[in-house]
């Protein structure tokens, strides 16, 4: 089982206790299972809107790079696809939850949970789940109980719809509490052959927290790309320092993105520092907004090129 901090009990003697009045407000630094369910869906979705229109051929090559490739765009284009996906969760007030009743009958589910990150200029973003979590039976072993809850839902992202079938362990042994968490997002409902997978661990030490997941990207049934994520937030006295270490380990791009940003003052500073193929580089990201004025991501390599996506 793997290890993760403690979450909302759902055990009170005999009864079961529903999810939604564990946490019908608030949040912040993943203290409750709404905050990793929506952390889990968003992320999930996000990165599957990145590479659904990918074939299998490109996701699943050994190398990112053709001849005369730009090395340190491509690495940026490809780091970019899991970046845009997580960088809404940096931070101190990493995200935070509001679930309620759902009374919008277009979503047949029994929770409607308001999902809020910061993106990396400290701006909310907001998104929307509609979710139905079921309990799905329960294991005991001497001092052991295992709980076991199935999930069904929608994640929104971008005016987009993406169906989300999940399962959650919980177990508690004493003082121990352990959880693992697996969530699907699918583009087409009707097609259960393509979707990301994410599996969750987290840990906890004093001032400081370390997350990890898993996103498995499956087209036609087929693994095609496997991405570890592990978290890292610290805080010293006024200074906040968040970094996220990304490493591909099976598809294309084999190799580790290592993202340090700190806040200091309100200001926020991102850099990247990459190993892939046994190439090494750098590069900096900032947010701009086009002369269209959409927000995109500017990305600063060591020859002070420009690439923005």
């Amino acid at each position: 089982m793997k290890k993760i901090s403690a979450l909302c009990l759902t055990l009170a003697g005999a009864a079961i206790i529903p999810l939604s009045a564990c946490n019908t407000e608030k949040s912040g630094n993943l203290s409750s299972v709404n905050d990793v369910y929506g952390l889990g869906a968003v992320t999930s979705a996000k990165l599957l809107s990145n590479v659904s229109g990918k074939t299998v051929k490109a996701l699943a090559s050994v190398s990112l790079l053709a001849d005369g490739a730009d090395e340190a765009a491509v690495y940026a284009e490809k780091f970019n696809e899991y970046f845009t996906a997580l960088d809404d969760f940096l931070g101190e007030d990493l995200i935070n939850t509001v679930a309620e009743e759902n009374k919008d009958e277009k979503y047949p589910y029994e929770t409607k949970l308001t999902v809020t990150g910061k993106d990396i200029s400290g701006n909310d973003v907001t998104h929307i789940m509609y979710y139905t979590e079921t309990f799905a039976g329960e294991e005991r072993d001497e001092d052991e109980v295992k709980t076991i809850y199935t999930l069904e839902g929608v994640m929104i992202v971008d005016g987009e719809d993406y169906y989300l079938t999940g399962e959650r362990e919980h177990e508690t042994e004493e003082d121990e509490t352990e959880d693992e968490l697996k969530i699907r997002a699918y583009a087409d409902r009707n097609d259960k052959s393509t979707y990301v997978e994410m599996e969750q661990e987290t840990s906890r030490e004093p001032n400081e927290t370390e997350r990890e997941y898993t996103y498995s990207v499956y087209s036609a049934g087929r693994l095609v790309e496997k991405t570890s994520v592990e978290f890292e937030t610290e805080r010293k006295g006024a200074k906040e320092e968040a970094e996220y270490e990304l490493e591909f380990l099976n598809g294309s791009g084999k190799g580790k993105y290592k993202v340090e940003r700190e806040t200091v003052g309100g200001t926020v500073q991102m850099k990247v520092k990459y190993k892939i193929d046994g190439k090494e580089g750098v590069f900096k990201i900032r947010k701009i907004t086009d002369k269209d004025g959409n927000e995109r991501y500017e990305y600063t390599f060591s020859d002070n090129s420009t690439k923005v996506f």
